[in-house]
């Protein structure tokens, strides 16, 4: 009579395997879940950012959110408190930032998916407050400030194309104070004097249009130039 063979369990390895197995699924699992709450923690942070929440921001920077997280257009927190003028929250990512040792320079030079910087969007904005943390915030960082104030998007403007087109002027002198470049032109050959004439911008072009004349001819030549208009003005 043949004998009835038991079928045997898994072999100790097979154990061991199968238990490995269910470890690293749970733990996949895990890692999964904590991604999706880092991600739920980085889009608040933008969203706080946008909104100029600064106790929120804290709280989330403090969970573990990421200053430099972008949201699906490609524009991080900084961006976002930049476009809806928050000079506060600015100050503030700037700040948690440094403390994390992260880089204020890239924060501050990195483009978004126009080829902007954040220093466009607050010329662009006439944010003039804003423009001068950015500036402040990048030479103590060691930056090359006219790096930054001349950096063209990709319609080749920098960021005194975009202030000439605010209704004062104060933004286009304060990026003239630190090194602008008056007779930089765009992917069309505009200057920034010609961007405020298209515009129709009548302070921006009394302001700039000297400083062109000037940054061509010369700084005697046009000191001479002024002075006999003013004689001639005089008569």
């Amino acid at each position: 009579m043949a004998q009835l063979h038991k079928k045997k369990g898994p072999a100790p390895f097979g154990k061991k395997a199968m238990r490995l197995l269910e470890l690293s699924k749970r733990s996949a699992k895990r890692m999964l879940m904590s991604e999706r709450m880092r991600m739920g923690m980085d889009n608040a942070l933008i969203e706080a950012a946008k909104n100029g929440k600064n106790d929120k921001i804290k709280r989330l920077i403090k969970a573990g959110a990421s200053i430099t997280a972008k949201d699906k257009n490609g524009l991080a927190a900084l961006y976002n408190a930049v476009r809806y003028g928050h000079t506060e929250t600015c100050a503030l990512l700037i700040e948690k930032n440094k403390e994390a040792n992260g880089n204020v320079k890239r924060l501050i030079a990195v483009k978004g998916i126009t080829g902007d910087t954040v220093l466009h969007r607050a010329a662009d904005n006439g944010y003039t407050d804003i423009c001068k943390l950015l500036i402040q915030e990048y030479a103590k960082a060691g930056g090359d400030i006219r790096k930054i104030i001349n950096a063209k998007n990709d319609a080749g403007r920098t960021a005194l194309h975009l202030a000439a087109t605010n209704i004062d002027t104060r933004t286009c002198a304060l990026l003239m104070e630190n090194g602008a470049d008056v007779t930089a032109r765009d992917n069309f050959d505009n200057t920034p004097l010609d961007i405020a004439i298209l515009n129709r911008r009548i302070l921006p072009m009394r302001f700039l249009a000297p400083k062109l004349l000037e940054a061509i001819v010369g700084s005697e030549a046009f000191s001479q130039f002024m002075n006999f208009f003013g004689d001639c003005l005089a008569i």
